[in-house]
């Protein structure tokens, strides 16, 4: 151990058996918590057979290396209660805004996409077709498909998804009922330690208004307004962002 020249090697068979070994003294002598693993991505199937073996070998030290999922089921929890990532009803959507998704080159599952997108453009009775709007710095194959394509300077997406929350909020143009019945940390609210902590609300409302906005992005204050205000008309609306 530790003497590169020491190295020899040995057959599939031996290592097994000198693993299989190891592994059953520290399971048979109480220390089976000794045993730890660092997966990769916890979505897939081998991290499932990593998970089964961990549950009957005795030891809870299984690790995956942290990925974006991570991130969107922590937003889920602290947001909704629910860790989970959100999950998009796009078959039903009458209006999507897509911050750089890249819908018909690989995003999410690509035959759902194709075909969702026909459909999109099929007429509906009694409702217009879906509309798409594509904002993003470059003029990808979605933007050119998109009813309308929305140039941004690159890297500044969340800013202008930021400042169409701010009008949102101003105008009232939010399901209220929902945010009080269901979301955390909207409004102003108090620690444990008795400190008030600045909610979504006033955050937005004090950092983000249209004229600032449109500085950090390059698209117009009167530009943003109309996002926001057809966003909240439409009774589907539906918002997606890509990997930026």
């Amino acid at each position: 151990r530790g003497d590169l020249s020491g190295f020899a090697p040995i057959s599939w068979e031996e290592a097994i058996t000198e693993l299989s070994a190891s592994l059953g003294k520290m399971r048979t002598e109480g220390k089976a918590a000794g045993l730890a693993c660092i997966s990769g991505s916890p979505r897939s199937s081998m991290f499932e057979l990593w998970r089964q073996f961990f549950a009957a070998y005795g030891s809870a030290n299984l690790f995956s290396t942290p990925c974006h999922a991570d991130s969107l089921k922590l937003a889920g929890l602290l947001t909704l209660g629910y860790e989970s990532p959100p999950a998009f009803a796009l078959e039903r959507a009458s209006y999507v805004l897509s911050f750089g998704a890249n819908l018909l080159e690989g995003w999410g599952a690509p035959a759902r996409m194709q075909t969702v997108f026909a459909q999109w453009h099929q007429a509906k009775p009694g409702a217009a077709a879906t509309k798409l709007i594509q904002i993003e710095p470059k003029l990808s194959m979605t933007a050119t498909k998109a009813d309308e394509w929305i140039p941004i300077t690159p890297g500044s997406e969340p800013a202008l998804a930021v400042g169409i929350a701010h009008v949102m909020i101003k105008r009232n143009l939010y399901d209220a009922d929902f945010v009080n019945n269901h979301v955390s940390g909207f409004e102003d609210w108090t620690d444990n330690d008795g400190k008030v902590r600045q909610g979504f609300k006033q955050f937005v409302l004090s950092t983000y208004p249209p004229q600032k906005v449109a500085e950090l992005t390059g698209v117009d204050a009167v530009k943003i307004e109309e996002l926001a205000k057809t966003f909240a008309a439409q009774e589907n609306s539906v918002a997606l962002w890509g990997d930026g």
